[in-house]
Parts: structure tokens; C-alpha cells; sequence
């Protein structure tokens, strides 16, 4: 079975190369989990500022189970990101 990450970078990957995308639900495990951080406000809008200066609570993970990505986004820092909600909280993968 494949991991939540490698399904991430798969998305990501599609997405940088054709900007395709659909909302996908993955499931978070003990090894994938730390991969994901919380970010550290709610956008409004999912835009590159987004991940501008210190974006992420760096040891805030979600929980073990499933996770919805929402949107793939480059950030003004060049890395591509998944953009996942789960319950009242949005994480982001990858953590860099």
C-alpha cells in the first residue's frame, strides 16, 4: 500500500506538470504523519502568500486517520505544496 506522502507527491507532480488536480482523501499514518504541519492561520484565499515568512506550527501534525487535500499551491519560496484539511485545522505537505 502506498503512503499518504507518495500520494501526495504524486499529486503535486500532476499537478505541477498538466495543473490538473481533483480533491483527494488520503489516510495518515505513524510514518507519514510528521510529514504534515498545521498551518499557522486559515487563509481566505489559497494564494502564494500564504506561505510568506513563519507559516507553519512546525510540531502540530494531524491526528492518524484520514485527510482531505483541497489544493495544490507554489509558494513565492518555489515549493510546491498539498493543502489538506482535516477537521477544523489545514496542514501542508511537504514541511519545508
Amino acid at each position: 500500500m502506498r503512503s499518504s506522502t507518495e500520494i501526495a507527491n504524486e499529486i503535486i507532480q500532476k499537478f505541477v506538470e498538466s495543473k490538473a488536480f481533483s480533491v483527494t482523501v488520503l489516510e495518515i499514518d505513524t510514518q507519514t504523519q510528521s510529514d504534515w504541519v498545521m498551518l499557522k492561520t486559515d487563509p481566505n484565499e489559497f494564494r502564494k502568500k500564504m506561505f510568506d515568512g513563519d507559516w507553519a506550527h512546525e510540531n502540530r501534525h494531524p491526528e492518524l486517520g484520514s485527510i482531505r487535500v483541497l489544493r495544490i499551491v507554489t509558494g513565492h519560496d518555489g515549493i510546491t505544496r498539498a493543502i489538506a484539511r482535516q477537521g477544523e485545522f489545514l496542514f501542508a505537505y511537504p514541511r519545508q
